[in-house]
């Protein structure tokens, strides 16, 4: 049974309250149609039963990867067939009601599989395969038939002739049929189509099939992935049980072009296996982490130095096994006994469960399992596609498009119908490679986000091309439908902050904060401190003595002391105090169980300066917590395993100090809305953007009688890229609040460029990088590049800092960031010191953000 309200009873439900956990130990859902935070999806379907599916989704993930799963599957069941060696596991074969006494070579296969969008450690939003459709293999043919509830699609009959001619119906006993097809109901044909398993066929139907005068639609072998019987049995513990079968046949993936396979299959502890049943065997994972030095939309499964067995992956918190980035995954974990009965089901699990589960698995036996990443959300409901494939053996045929549903236990589903959208200028972007087609989509999305004409400077932004490239030369390649979203450039207005920012003395007091912070007494500033496992070790080479108490508690008061004396009343500063809560325990840090004792609890730094109106704030953020060294703990890079907090000059002192002068520029000023200055705790692993989240919470939860216009997050903003000089990043999240808060640091980046020309006169050349607490000589204000990276875009670095947390939730954020560069030293190593610091680049970029966020504290 289905609920047919829509969109509209589908946005009259409660808000879920997010889970919010690290998203190292639990992988949260995209939230898609509305955010937590109220944020509407732009591209939300403009109909009551309408899903979008955009041209890019459909061109570059949807269609390989079910072109992909077609002929991997119609290769497959066309060896057994004809008695060849498969991947079919013999439990799959075993007492199958789909399989007919002789199977003849399959001619048409209808798979109807469960697709939804998931999300990576990496922000990378993606079609994901679950597996077969859990409905069965009949109910999305049908819905395929129709566009809303009771609405059969304009073209249903002359879609069904032109697939399968004069096929007569044999249907399923609680199916509803369209019109057309109940006139074909067991109609006399040589060919029926039907989705019954072979056994529950009528004798003569039976028959007729094993004598070969009827062609059964589709073959019986298209059923088998429903016949399990081991799975048929599971899925009545373990939702979603009876999708594992077809998923079992592909290994992970996250290639493009295609969608995302998880990785599943079947381990073995114990030492001495029995017969695996041909099952795929899979004991090992390369799992991934949001610091990888990659690009972030590489296949993360070639990094073989990231490769556990699967037992530890899961469960093991074991600080070596951890190492620095790691977390134990069995939260996103599905695992079953080889009898198939529930072990684990990760996401609903408790830490008992957690913990019979590990124990099984120490006294041995064989395991299936899959890696299950939340599919999208809408409110609180899961939501699938269920879309049949439909293959033969010329091809892939796309015509039938299934049905949606948004399902949540205890009520029935939704139902929603996809729309492939097909716009004129979209199509053709889709279909070009893949960095023509990402520079298209740029522009075409962001005349829609900003529902206007785009300014030709804003647009050449947003183009991943070489830097000198010019718009007008790009836009001459490109169609009329896309040179039509270009406008004319508005006036830029006059700046509210460089006159206290474009100075020497901004400077010279950016570096010397950045120098106390980094350099001065607070050295151990990560929220893990002590750590116990660092007992004996020195570091290696370039290793330092850990002293034995925490400092990032000294350093939040010493950022106290320094706003209650500039503010002296025009402010206030206040600490968000909270508990770190996890869902695993790692008793080998300090820090984290000072926490559960009640000893101690962490705390993001609020700097409230007020506006006109003080039920709306504009967030600038920063984390004032360091990473751990990776060259005193990698026995590669010469380290012993230790747990040293980095200095931090650039990581994140840099942003650190950005926050601690604007204080002094925005402080007076007529705001029309308060802005909130930020020091965000525990960003860096293993807390794993702690203040971001708890912060967003409690904010979704209305704890501070706020509404949030806008967050600016700065994460690493003075190191200069040796090789692409003067450029950084804006990396907006998710919508239309974003896009606006985009469009804002790019007016104040021209303004910063336009102002360079007079602020220069009698300043030559470039900084020098040095060390120490004094500051370079005075140079010339840069004029500096700023890149529009949207939030899917393979270069946004927004998915490594605090700010994918609240691009998730729908606060309007962007992230400022340099021109991140993965394979330089200086980063989250001993090398993270002051010689890194291009002070003219850093001090840049913060009057930039600083001119922001005034700016978005004043419009209207």
């Amino acid at each position: 049974m289905t609920r047919n309200g829509g969109w509209t009873s589908l946005l009259r439900e409660e808000t879920e309250t997010p889970r919010l956990a690290a998203y190292s130990e639990f992988m949260p859902p995209p939230y898609l149609g509305i955010k937590p935070a109220g944020e509407p999806d732009p591209f939300a379907p403009a109909d009551e039963f309408g899903w979008n599916v955009s041209e890019f989704e459909e061109a570059q993930e949807l269609r390989p990867g079910l072109d992909h799963v077609a002929r991997h599957v119609f290769a497959q069941l066309d060896k057994l067939a004809r008695g060849q060696a498969t991947q079919l596991s013999k439990t799959l074969l075993r007492d199958n009601p789909a399989l007919p006494p002789t199977l003849r070579p399959p001619e048409t296969l209808i798979l109807p599989v469960a697709l939804s969008r998931t999300q990576d450690d990496k922000g990378n939003v993606r079609w994901t395969l679950f597996g077969s459709s859990h409905e069965g293999p009949e109910r999305a043919f049908w819905r395929s038939f129709f566009e809303a509830p009771g609405r059969e699609r304009p073209d249903a009959e002359a879609t069904f002739l032109r697939l399968f001619g004069d096929a007569s119906v044999l249907p399923g006993p609680d199916e509803e049929l369209p019109a057309f097809a109940r006139k074909l109901v067991r109609r006399p044909a040589k060919r029926l189509l039907t989705f019954r398993f072979f056994a529950e066929l009528p004798a003569d139907v039976r028959a007729a099939y094993l004598d070969g005068s009827v062609e059964l639609i589709p073959s019986p072998a298209s059923l088998l992935f429903w016949g399990h019987q081991g799975y048929r049995r599971l899925a009545a513990e373990l939702p979603y049980a009876t999708q594992v079968p077809l998923l079992h046949l592909f290994p992970h993936t996250e290639l493009r072009p295609g969608f995302r396979i998880p990785q599943s299959g079947w381990l073995d502890e114990v030492a001495d296996a029995k017969q695996d049943e041909g099952h795929r065997k899979a004991n090992r994972i390369v799992r991934s982490h949001r610091w990888q030095r990659v690009v972030r939309d590489d296949d993360p499964t070639r990094d073989v130095l990231l490769d556990d067995p699967v037992t530890v992956a899961l469960f093991s918190n074991d600080p070596d096994h951890l190492g620095l980035y790691g977390k134990p995954m069995a939260r996103n974990a599905q695992v079953w006994t080889e009898k198939y009965a529930r072990l684990l089901d990760g996401p609903r699990a408790s830490r008992a469960e957690f913990s019979a589960a590990f124990d099984a698995f120490k006294a041995g036996g064989r395991f299936g399992y899959r890696f299950f990443y939340p599919p999208m959300r809408v409110r609180a409901r899961s939501v699938f596609w269920h879309r049949p494939i439909l293959v033969r053996r010329d091809g892939t045929d796309f015509a039938l498009a299934g049905h949606l549903t948004a399902e949540r236990e205890g009520a029935p589903p939704v139902e929603l119908w996809p729309r492939l959208a097909s716009r004129a200028g979209y199509v053709e972007a889709a279909a070009q490679d893949r960095r023509a087609a990402d520079n298209a989509r740029r522009i075409l999305e962001w005349r829609e986000l900003l529902e206007e004409p785009l300014p030709p400077s804003l647009a050449r932004r947003l183009l991943d091309v070489a830097k000198d490239a010019k718009l007008t030369d790009w836009l001459s390649r490109q169609s009329d439908e896309l040179r039509s979203r270009i406008g004319e450039e508005p006036p830029l207005g006059e700046p509210r902050t460089f006159v206290r920012t474009a100075t020497r003395e901004f400077e010279e007091r950016f570096w010397r904060l950045i120098a106390v912070l980094s350099t001065g007494q607070y050295r151990e500033k990560n929220n893990a401190d002590r750590v116990v496992p660092n007992e004996g070790r020195t570091g290696g080479a370039k290793g330092r003595a850990v002293a034995p108490a925490r400092h990032l508690d000294p350093l939040g008061d010493f950022l106290h002391g320094y706003y209650e004396a500039l503010l002296a009343g025009r402010g206030s500063v206040e600490d968000h105090s909270f508990r770190w809560e996890t869902e695993f325990d790692y008793p080998w840090s300090d820090g984290w169980r000072r926490n559960q004792t009640g000893e101690a609890r962490e705390r993001n730094i609020i700097v409230k300066i007020p506006g006109r109106d003080r039920s709306e704030a504009v967030l600038m953020c920063d984390h004032y917590d360091t990473a751990y060294m990776e060259d005193l703990y990698y026995p590669s890079r010469g380290g012993d395993r230790l747990r040293a907090a980095a200095s931090g000059a650039d990581d994140n002192h840099s942003a650190t100090a950005a926050l601690m002068l604007a204080a002094e520029a925005l402080a007076g000023m007529d705001l029309a809305r308060d802005v909130w200055l930020v020091h965000l705790t525990g960003e860096e692993f293993p807390a794993d953007c702690l203040g971001a989240r708890a912060l967003a919470r409690d904010l979704l939860a209305g704890r501070f009688g706020v509404r949030v216009r806008g967050a600016y997050v700065l994460d690493m903003i003075a190191h200069n890229h040796d090789r692409d000089r003067d450029v950084f990043q804006i990396a907006p999240g998710e919508g239309r609040g974003s896009a606006r808060l985009a469009r804002i640091a790019h007016v104040a980046t021209e303004r910063w460029n336009v102002g360079t020309k007079a602020w220069n006169a009698g300043r030559k050349g470039r900084s020098k990088r040095v060390e120490g607490p004094e500051p370079p000589p005075i140079a010339e204000h840069p004029t500096l590049i700023g890149e529009i990276r949207p939030e899917w875009d393979r270069r946004s670095s927004l998915y490594n800092t605090d700010g994918q947390i609240f691009s998730d939730m729908g606060i309007p954020v962007v992230l400022f960031m340099e021109n991140y560069d993965i394979n330089r030293t200086g980063y989250h190593d001993t090398e993270d010191t002051m010689k890194n610091i291009d002070l003219d680049y850093g001090a840049a970029v913060a009057a930039i953000a600083i001119e922001s966020v005034a700016e978005a504290a004043t419009a209207p």
